[in-house]
């Protein structure tokens, strides 16, 4: 099924064509990919409503900010496809630009396009139940690329993929080690916070063999959570507010691996 896309915000703002698109040096835009379930946008609207008292102010902030919503594997590959159009067609119209992609002294001061990326490992997981690995593979490796081709673009857009992250604890002294996922899903990470007893993340997407795709398709892998239950359990479960670590798990363009700091997020 095709991808959905609802743009919020003027028609001008939507990338689609080089007369609409009219950058400034202070211009930030931002595409959201995500399942027709997803609740990003009223979130957003929350947390706007919550923190600014000018709603005026607000809705044009959502006005850079772009909803492109699918249904299943096809409809995300065709989203993704329709982003890239639009930030190729946002780095031609950039003054002086003179070739598609990126060269390596840009800097990230650059940064005009952020791209969001949700829902891929369950739309991946479905997608291996209905129509066998092999074919998930094949669609994975085209759509790894489409993003790659796009994270290069002289828009120098910031791609994130939201992945989701499973927790294995060890079990009290003398208890075996209980997995909150079935054994042979999913593959495990290195954290500093790997515990003797086998706590450890796991990235979950279907079969070990998926995960492990979709895992070296990944540059930078950032994991924000409890540091496998270092955080005060009454905190564990909260997603806002609270004391949160974030660690670098994985780090191959640089340096950062294996490091992590603390992230206390105040109440509204």
């Amino acid at each position: 099924m095709a991808g959905q896309s609802d743009a919020l915000g003027d028609s001008d703002q939507q990338g689609t064509s080089k007369d609409q698109v009219r950058p400034s040096s202070s211009s930030l835009l931002v595409y959201i990919v995500a399942p027709h379930t997803s609740q990003t946008i009223p979130l957003l609207h929350t947390i706007l409503a919550k923190r600014m008292s000018d709603s005026a102010a607000a809705i044009d902030l959502l006005k850079k900010v772009q909803l492109l919503q699918f249904f299943d594997l096809a409809g995300l590959v065709e989203s993704i496809g329709e982003v890239n159009e639009s930030v190729y067609q946002l780095s031609q119209a950039m003054p002086g630009s003179h070739r598609a992609f990126a060269s390596s002294s840009s800097t990230d001061q650059d940064l005009r396009t952020i791209v969001l990326i949700e829902g891929l490992a369950p739309t991946l997981t479905a997608a291996q139940r209905r129509s066998g690995i092999v074919w998930v593979h094949a669609l994975l490796a085209g759509l790894i690329r489409s993003i790659t081709q796009l994270s290069q673009l002289t828009a120098r857009p910031l791609v994130l993929i939201s992945v989701f992250v499973g927790v294995q604890l060890a079990g009290q002294p003398g208890n075996e080690i209980k997995s909150l996922e079935r054994d042979g899903q999913g593959i495990p990470l290195e954290s500093a916070f790997s515990g003797p007893n086998g706590e450890e993340y796991r990235l979950l997407c279907g079969s070990a063999s998926l995960s492990r795709a979709l895992e070296a398709s990944l540059d930078r892998l950032i994991h924000v959570g409890d540091a496998l239950g270092r955080v005060p359990a009454r905190q564990r479960h909260q997603r806002f507010p609270g004391q949160y670590v974030v660690e670098v798990i994985k780090d191959r363009i640089g340096s950062t691996s294996g490091l992590w700091t603390t992230w206390k997020v105040p109440k509204p």
